[in-house]
């Protein structure tokens, strides 16, 4: 029973992971539609800087303007295209960093779903010691008599005759008693 808790501790973990993730790419589409407007704005800003330090250069060569004045403008136009190279920087690396996420999430889906196998794999060994010791050997020599009779078809058959499948809603319901039985959150 410890090995099945460590198991479920696992896909627990792996679970909540992968939830993690999964809303990061809703967290980095709004800083990839804000850096876009922030982009949109700044061409027009762009526009007006680079004006304003022709206006500013045409001013201190006419004498109507300082060279600080003239400095001002030359940083203000810098920053603004600073600030337009970073915004594209990140917009590249956003679409870098959603790839990643992607294959994050893929990764982890498929971890989960293995994890998951595992468990239901140990859960079906667990539930099968609550067997009869020679329920395998009862089936044998049932399947084995009806062979002998001439009449017993695939072993698969045989078992679906032998145990035939409960309806879906009944099966359901089996389906939660063992997850709620082992403590299993979906």
């Amino acid at each position: 029973m410890e090995d099945l808790k460590k198991l479920l501790h696992s896909y627990e973990a792996v679970r909540e992971e992968l939830e993690g993730v999964k809303v990061k790419p809703e967290i980095l589409r709004e800083k990839v539609e804000s850096l876009r407007k922030l982009l949109t704005e700044l061409e027009g800003v762009t526009e007006a800087a680079h004006r304003r330090k022709g206006e500013a250069l045409i001013n201190f060569a006419s004498g109507e303007i300082s060279e600080a004045q003239l400095a001002d403008a030359r940083e203000h136009l810098n920053t603004v295209l600073r600030q337009k190279a970073e915004a594209r920087e990140f917009l590249e690396a956003a679409g870098k960093a959603n790839s990643k996420i992607q294959k994050s999430i893929a990764d982890l889906s498929q971890k989960l779903i293995g994890s998951r196998h595992v468990l239901f794999t140990e859960i079906a060994s667990l539930l099968k010691t609550e067997l009869p010791g020679d329920i395998g050997l009862r089936v044998n020599r049932i399947y084995s008599a009806l062979n002998l009779a001439g009449g017993s078809g695939s072993y698969g058959a045989f078992l679906e005759r032998l145990f035939p499948l409960a309806p879906h809603a009944e099966r359901q319901t089996i389906e939660r008693a063992i997850l709620d039985e082992y403590s299993f959150t979906e």
